[in-house]
């Protein structure tokens, strides 16, 4: 019938759109970061205002702040954690639905403060992404290495 028929291109549609909107959030994000992007990084309880820049060849990202440059790689991100995520209890500072805080693999937590609930989305989804990515294509380049 012609609503089975409605049902089932619905989920196919809407799987592209979610693909093209993914695409797009990346490339807005990619192209902010690599003009350095303004935000707020959560530091001993205060927010300092930073730029996110792209680190060369990709690999991670460059927090520049008062005189201080950070180069977070991504695959030394274990997790990005949207909002006041469970287990910010070690978190010393109140977190909220305007954070991102990346997890790195040494324990270390870098959180982000975010201007809106749309950009905090897009910012935790895009360095989820661009971290995996990474590590996929290191670990290609490991494999044809040993080959």
């Amino acid at each position: 019938s012609m609503n089975d028929e409605a049902a089932s291109g619905y989920g196919r549609a809407s799987a592209v759109d979610d693909m093209a909107n993914l695409r797009g959030s990346l490339k807005r994000f990619l192209r902010e970061v690599q003009v350095g992007k303004e935000c707020s990084v959560l530091f001993d309880s205060s927010k300092q205002p930073c730029r996110l820049m792209l680190a060369p060849r990709f690999r991670g990202l460059r927090l520049e702040g008062e005189g201080v440059a950070h180069e977070i790689q991504f695959e030394d991100i274990l997790q990005v954690c949207a909002g006041d995520f469970v287990g910010a209890d070690s978190v010393p500072f109140q977190l909220d639905e305007l954070c991102s805080t990346l997890v790195l693999r040494d324990g270390v937590c870098l959180t982000f403060h975010l201007q809106s609930l749309a950009e905090q989305e897009e910012f935790t989804k895009c360095v989820r992404i661009l971290s995996r990515l990474i590590i996929d294509v290191l670990a290609r380049e490991q494999e044809e290495e040993e080959e």
